[in-house]
């Protein structure tokens, strides 16, 4: 049998926060025992003013990094002694037998404890079980790396932040699908949603698998865990007494007015929207400007609306235009009285609001918008179907809303008889009723004149 010195019975691992000699820091040190009985020390350096106060639970106001990872240093230190794994400078006297037993037994069946040894130092790293906070930092950074887009790399980070919440103490390859199957239906989400939350999920855990990391054998998020169903073939959109009930209660809150006006006929997204500037609108030559900056896809468009009387023909050849009630809204928006707050808190401004910040709007929306609550997207969709069957010029339409042609044919394609889409842009403010640019000929009757 193998024989090592053995740890002083009266040590256990520990984390201690010592300073260093001339006091200008502070360190979380991690004290263990090597499997040669050998006291080792790993130093994390502590950023905080009052490290002593510093605690690794996270969302409290002590909470520090440093501390966290020596924290999490022990911890791994302690489950690989409970589990037996890989880590030699963590094995106890009685687990060092234990491995001298399984040599002999190696040695019985034709295998030497050598070659073991071998590939386990050629694995070591990859192959020590790993936290599930760390697994995510490293699996972000990982896509980070490879130049994944930046709204791509958010979804990772929302969907994997479901399952941190729930799971933050536990290993990758403690996850269990009868568990998982309890968190992710205890949530209330779309079923698209639900879908790619479980989908980037299982991309990480297969990115850890394919680098031979210690995860399990099978996939949690696989099979064990149940899909939602979704009508992928539906697309939806609102109807015309939907569209005039939304825009009604949208113009009368100052925070979400803008935003559903350009989403609902300037073809901007939400996201675009949000931080849509002032000065990016022109209303002399109506146009409304996306910059690089914040277009999803790094392109930036310039939207104009067609305010000439005959505006139906033009826009079959104008590929940027919008039709005339697009600027009438926007212009209804800009110029209406506001008064917004409550109590003595209460202000009056002129003018909606913009550059708002993303929670604020999605707190307003969900308070004044309670019609379209859960039907994601139901704006931006509306916009692309009714611009695409009134002008059946798909190749415009997607210039306007920033997409592919193939994604709006796929995405946002819903069928709608063309006078119902015409009734779409006829949709005008109340104070813009007897505005002369309202046109409310249809293309054919223009045809027949």
């Amino acid at each position: 049998m193998i024989s090592a010195p053995q740890c002083p019975t009266n040590f256990v691992m520990q984390l201690v926060t010592e300073d260093k000699k001339d006091g200008k820091y502070w360190y979380h040190r991690a004290y263990y025992y090597d499997a040669e009985g050998k006291r080792q020390k790993e130093s994390f350096r502590c950023k905080k003013e009052h490290s002593k106060k510093c605690n690794g639970k996270y969302g409290e106001t002590h909470y520090c990094k440093a501390y966290k990872a020596a924290e999490d240093r022990l911890k791994n230190l302690a489950h690989a002694t409970k589990t037996q794994s890989l880590n030699l400078e963590s094995l106890t006297k009685a687990e060092r037998v234990e491995w001298s037993q399984a040599s002999e037994l190696a040695k019985k069946i034709g295998i030497s404890m050598s070659q073991i040894i071998q590939i386990a130092e050629m694995h070591k790293g990859p192959l020590k079980p790993i936290r599930l906070p760390e697994a995510i930092d490293l699996f972000i950074e990982g896509k980070v790396a490879a130049k994944l887009r930046p709204s791509t790399i958010k979804g990772y980070k929302t969907n994997l932040n479901r399952l941190q919440l729930k799971f933050r103490q536990k290993h990758l390859h403690e996850l269990h699908p009868s568990e998982l199957q309890t968190w992710i239906s205890g949530l209330t989400l779309a079923p698209k949603t639900h879908n790619d939350t479980l989908a980037t999920c299982s991309t990480m855990w297969q990115w850890f698998k394919d680098r031979q990391y210690s995860v399990g054998p099978d996939n949690p998020f696989g099979k064990g865990v149940t899909r939602q169903e979704t009508d992928e073939d539906y697309i939806d959109t609102l109807t015309i007494d939907d569209s005039k009930k939304v825009l009604e209660a949208a113009v009368e809150d100052p925070y979400i007015a803008g935003i559903v006006v350009l989403q609902m006929f300037w073809g901007v997204r939400v996201e675009e929207a949000q931080k849509i500037l002032r000065k990016w609108i022109k209303e002399e030559h109506p146009m409304v400007t996306v910059p690089s900056h914040i277009a999803k896809l790094r392109k930036a468009r310039y939207n104009q609306a067609n305010i000439s009387d005959d505006w139906k023909p033009q826009m079959m050849t104008n590929a940027k235009a919008v039709p005339p009630n697009a600027i009438a809204w926007l212009k209804y928006v800009l110029n209406k009285d506001y008064t917004y707050g409550k109590g003595k808190r209460q202000k009056k401004c002129v003018g909606c609001f913009w550059n708002v910040n993303a929670s604020t709007y999605r707190n307003h929306k969900l308070k004044t918008l309670s019609m379209i609550n859960g039907r994601k997207n139901v704006l931006r969709h509306t916009f692309c179907t009714m611009h695409i069957h009134a002008f059946g010029n798909m190749e415009h339409t997607s210039m306007i809303a920033g997409n592919s042609v193939e994604e709006l044919d796929a995405s946002y394609n819903e069928p709608v008889p063309e006078d119902i889409a015409f009734e779409y842009w006829d949709i005008m403010p109340p104070v813009e009723k007897e505005n002369p640019l309202r046109i409310r000929q249809r293309v054919i009757e223009m045809a027949v004149t």
